[in-house]
């Protein structure tokens, strides 16, 4: 089992919480149950494979928080589907984050709008970069104001 000293996954804090757990992950040569497809549930090293993928997925539950873990909690998930749900909703580099922040920027009407943004380090950084990649192309008449 791993034992990883890390503040429980928030949201906020993905990007140091994403990272101790790949790098932990790959100190273990663990990286490809994020990675790789699983093995069919035929092949003979699918009960191996399973319960190696069982360990990372404790992982996962054990260094989150009890709300963002109710994200996880349906059966027959892998460790690769439950880390690629948890990016798509607290990765701020990801498409789906851009696509929900351009959706904010476009729902304004012209004028001022304050979007606040939790303030935590990291997470600030990086939503304003996808902040400005979202408004680059769609700049009509809208002044916008970051509140962190």
């Amino acid at each position: 089992m791993f034992k990883i000293p890390i503040a429980k996954l928030e949201g906020d804090n993905w990007l140091t919480w994403s990272r101790v757990v790949r790098s932990t992950l790959n100190q273990y040569n663990r990286l490809a149950h994020l990675n790789d497809e699983p093995p069919n549930a035929g092949a003979d090293n699918y009960a191996a494979w399973r319960t190696i993928d069982l360990e990372v997925q404790n992982l996962f539950l054990s260094t989150v928080s009890e709300q963002v873990s109710l994200m996880l909690l349906d059966e027959n998930l892998t460790a690769k589907t439950m880390f690629e749900r948890l990016s798509n909703r607290f990765n701020p580099n990801n498409d789906a984050r851009r696509t929900q922040i351009t959706q904010t920027i476009q729902g304004r009407r012209p004028g001022l709008s304050t979007i606040y943004v939790p303030n935590s380090p990291g997470f600030a950084q990086q939503f304003k970069l996808q902040f400005l990649i979202a408004i680059r192309d769609w700049r009509f008449g809208l002044q916008f104001k970051l509140q962190f």
